[in-house]
C-alpha cells in the first residue's frame, strides 16, 4: 500500500505541521500517511473510503485521520480539501491528552464526520493558516505558540460541532444525509424521513439535489454501490449474496446498475481483486 511521508509533505522533519490543499482533490489511490491529518472540505462532494468503510462527504465536514488508518477518495466530483498534516514524530512538548478532542470530530460513529456551518468553517481556516505560518525566532517559543495555536483550533472546532443550530436547514440536511449512509440498504419512506427531520417533502428532496448532485434515487443507488464495491474488493461472498446485502433485489439488477456507473461489471471487479 502507498504510504505518504513526512519528508515528502513537510518542509523539515522537525516541523509540527504542514498545509496541504487540493483543488481539486485527486487522490483515489488508497494510502496512509506517517503523519495524520485533521481535513476540512472547501467545497464539492465525495466518497472517502476509510478502512475499507465508504462514507459521504460534504462540503463543511471535517474529520480527523490518524495514521494507522488507510483511506483514499472516490467519485469526486470537484471536492476541495484543506489538510492539515500533523507531525506524529514530533511530540508535542506542552500538550497532552488530547486522544478525546481529536476523536470526537468523528462524531459519535467515529466514521460520519463532523460538520460545521459556513461562518465556523471560515474561522477555523484562518486558525489553521495562523498555525502553519513561520513561528518566533526562539524555537521554544515557536513550538509553544504553536500547540497553543492547535489546541484553540480543535476547541473551536468541537465548540462549533456541539453549538450548531438545530433548526438550520443545512444541519437538517446534514442530519439526513448521515441517516442515509448508515441505512442505505433498507426500503426508504421518504415521507416518514420528511417527518423526522422536519423537512418538507420537497425541501428534502432539493437539499439532497444540492448537497450530493444527484436525485434522493440516484444517491442511495450509489451509497449501495459504493459498499458494494468494497465487498467485492475486500471480501469473498458471491456476488449475489454481496447484491441482496445491499438492497438490489436481484442480481441482473445489481449488476446493470454496477455497470453503468463503474463502466465494468461486479464480476471484472471481482477478477481485478
Amino acid at each position: 500500500m502507498l504510504k505518504l511521508c513526512i519528508d515528502e509533505y513537510f518542509s523539515s522533519s522537525s516541523n509540527l505541521f504542514s498545509l496541504y490543499v487540493s483543488d481539486p482533490e485527486c487522490n483515489d489511490c488508497e494510502h496512509c500517511h506517517e503523519f495524520d491529518e485533521l481535513v476540512m472540505v472547501e467545497s464539492g462532494h465525495g466518497i472517502h473510503v476509510i478502512n475499507g468503510k465508504p462514507s459521504y462527504i460534504q462540503q463543511g465536514d471535517v474529520f480527523y485521520v490518524r495514521r494507522d488508518q488507510y483511506h483514499f477518495y472516490d467519485r469526486l466530483g470537484t471536492l476541495k480539501l484543506t489538510n492539515l498534516l500533523i507531525n506524529s514524530q514530533q511530540p508535542f512538548r506542552y500538550l497532552n491528552n488530547l486522544d478525546q478532542l481529536m476523536g470526537d470530530l468523528n462524531g459519535v460513529s467515529q466514521q460520519q464526520p463532523g460538520w460545521l456551518m459556513p461562518e465556523q468553517r471560515i474561522a477555523c481556516k484562518s486558525l489553521i493558516s495562523q498555525l502553519t505560518r513561520t513561528g518566533a525566532a526562539q524555537p521554544e517559543l515557536s513550538d509553544a505558540a504553536q500547540e497553543v495555536k492547535f489546541f484553540n483550533l480543535i476547541l473551536s472546532i468541537n465548540k462549533s460541532l456541539h453549538t450548531t443550530s438545530r433548526s438550520h436547514t443545512k444541519y437538517k440536511a446534514y442530519r439526513l444525509i448521515a441517516w442515509l449512509q448508515s441505512n442505505c440498504f433498507e426500503q426508504i419512506d421518504w415521507d416518514e424521513l420528511s417527518h423526522r427531520f422536519l423537512l418538507t417533502k420537497r425541501t428534502l428532496y432539493r437539499q439532497i439535489k444540492e448537497t450530493t448532485g444527484m436525485t434522493p434515487e440516484q444517491f442511495i443507488r450509489q451509497l449501495r454501490l459504493e459498499s458494494a464495491r468494497m465487498l467485492l474488493r475486500t471480501g469473498e461472498e458471491n456476488i449475489t449474496g454481496i447484491a441482496f446485502k445491499c438492497g438490489f433485489s436481484s442480481s441482473n439488477h445489481f449488476s446493470a446498475c454496477y455497470k453503468s456507473v463503474f463502466g465494468y461489471p461486479p464480476s471484472q471487479e471481482r477478477r481485478q481483486n
